[in-house]
């Protein structure tokens, strides 16, 4: 009896704990990403900033001042990350933003999970990057997941590629988003 109750007891706790660090992957995608600008900002050309419609993203872009991962990711808790060594917005080459789809659960942070949503793009949704009072527009040409050690997602034609972990909560693959200049 005692064994009992206690292999019941332990396997509510096991399944309690289970459902707490998992509940991110779990949990249904909502239409919005933590760490999103008010609407206000979204139109405020000053601001370095990324706007999604579609998947109602609004976020500042961190220009990275570091090659070092470790200081990149220190840079990610902050918003969506240009891949330093690529283009500015308004050169014609190749920008690059990465962001989180997910974190461990003792890791969150607003941007956290801010490409969460970013498989839902479809070509011909459009991307606006606000960089130095101009704004800058994408339509996105194609969605792909690719190994996580792939460099072909780093195009040397100029457009805009958005890279997150593929799927959310892994870093087995990445989801990869090319757009084109408009």
């Amino acid at each position: 009896m005692t064994i009992r109750l206690f292999s019941i007891v332990w396997l509510i706790i096991f399944f309690g704990v289970f459902v707490f660090l998992s509940w991110s992957i779990f949990a249904p995608q909502n239409n919005w990403a933590y760490g999103q600008l008010p609407l206000a900002q979204e139109i405020n050309p000053g601001l370095n900033s990324i706007f999604i419609p579609k998947i109602g993203l609004r976020t500042p872009i961190i220009f990275s001042q570091s090659e070092e991962e470790k200081e990149i990711e220190k840079d990610l808790f902050r918003g969506i990350v240009r891949w330093p060594g690529t283009a500015f917005p308004g050169e014609n080459k190749n920008i690059t933003l990465v962001g989180h789809s997910s974190s461990y659960f003792w890791n969150r942070t607003s941007y956290s999970r801010i490409f969460a949503n970013l498989d839902k793009l479809l070509p011909g949704d459009t991307i606006s990057i606000f960089y130095n009072g101009k704004k800058f527009e994408y339509a996105v040409e194609k969605v792909e997941i690719v190994s996580s050690k792939s460099v072909k997602v780093l195009p040397n034609e100029p457009g805009l590629t958005l890279i997150t972990c593929w799927p959310a909560g892994t870093t087995l693959k990445r989801l990869a988003v090319k757009a084109k200049t408009i």
